[in-house]
């Protein structure tokens, strides 16, 4: 359910995006970012608490966790120029920013990678629950989205922008907190990896179905 719920929206959604959308797609897709990171926290950590009497879910650990004060702390900085111009922040504090966050992508898959080394071929791809979680993370739920907005009349940019969006594999973070949380660390790699690799096939085939889909005339508004 968390590797369902939970896409890949920032390390590969971003580029991804602002590659199909040059314009505004990274522009978009950072306020999903936004979204996930504090969804992660609240929604993601509630699905891994289920049954467990070690993980609590307070109402502090909801609005003040790892999502919520980085996105707070980011929103501060984007205004700082804006509410005092002559300020500038130093160029070493941007610079390490900078090269802290480039270390997210390889290091988020350095773990997976570390935690499907712990598991045989035959795990890795003769897991029906994995094809299982592909075929609606990859498949159902672009599908869904695709054919739903435009039923809807969202725009055309919107029936791209969330097929694209939903039809990104598994989030990285899902191998992430099944490690922290020791929730079936293995399985987790298994999906996060089997999707991300499926995602290559899936996701250039759902954007060009939603090409198509955007140009029928099927609103009922």
């Amino acid at each position: 359910e968390f590797a369902m719920v939970f896409g890949n929206i920032g390390f590969l959604g971003i580029p991804v995006l602002g590659s199909l959308f040059p314009e505004n797609g990274e522009y978009v897709a950072s306020f999903f970012v936004v979204s996930f990171n504090i969804l992660l926290w609240v929604i993601g950590l509630g699905i891994i608490a289920r049954k467990r009497d070690d993980i609590k879910l307070t109402v502090k650990k909801i609005f003040i966790n790892k999502g919520t004060v980085p996105t707070i702390i980011g929103y501060i900085v984007f205004l700082i120029p804006a509410l005092f111009p002559e300020f500038t922040v130093p160029v070493v504090v941007k610079s390490s920013v900078s090269y802290i966050a480039s270390l997210c992508t390889p290091i988020s898959m350095l773990i997976i990678g570390a935690l499907l080394s712990t598991r045989s071929f035959k795990q890795i791809f003769g897991s029906g629950k994995a094809y299982y979680l592909c075929l609606f993370k990859l498949i159902v739920i672009p599908l869904f989205f695709c054919f739903t907005l435009k039923i809807l009349g969202f725009s055309d940019f919107w029936v791209l922008f969330i097929t694209a969006v939903s039809g990104m594999p598994s989030a990285s973070s899902t191998s992430m907190f099944a490690e922290l949380y020791d929730t079936a660390p293995g399985f987790s790699a298994q999906g996060v990896g089997t999707s991300t690799l499926f995602s290559v096939l899936t996701m250039p085939c759902m954007i060009l179905l939603a090409t198509e889909v955007v140009k029928w005339n099927i609103s009922i508004f």
